[in-house]
């Protein structure tokens, strides 16, 4: 019974814990697409498999994606397990062996991300 007086300063250590570890995981993801985005190739890629999670009230479906894409050299990219969110509505277009529109560093191609957010804003 004798640790329950310190529960009062573990509680907000670990929730401060679980804040600090998202914030720095988010600035690791955006410094990672402005890398991308300050010198990018846009390049379409073909989806192999493709896992949707359970839709959102909000219109919202977070999938996990396979795909790969030809670089401009002529190299064949594949990346695996990419999570990203698209609308409910446009789900029924994202099947294996349809087009993926990618984009990727031009210095180096093994940096790339699915270009899907364009697309939710159209």
């Amino acid at each position: 019974m004798q640790y329950l007086k310190y529960l009062h300063f573990i509680f907000p250590v670990i929730i401060a814990f679980i804040v600090l570890s998202i914030i720095i995981r988010n600035s690791k993801i955006n410094r990672f697409e402005r890398k991308i985005r300050s010198n990018p190739v846009y390049v379409q890629g073909t989806i192999t498999k493709i896992v949707p999670d359970a839709p959102s009230k909000m219109g919202v479906v977070n999938i996990e994606v396979d795909y790969e894409f030809i670089s401009e050299e002529g190299n064949i990219y594949r990346n695996k397990h990419v999570r990203t969110a698209i609308n409910t509505i446009d789900l029924y277009n994202y099947k294996v062996g349809t087009i993926l529109p990618v984009v990727y560093l031009k210095t180096d191609p093994s940096c790339n991300i699915p270009n899907v957010k364009m697309e939710m804003t159209q």
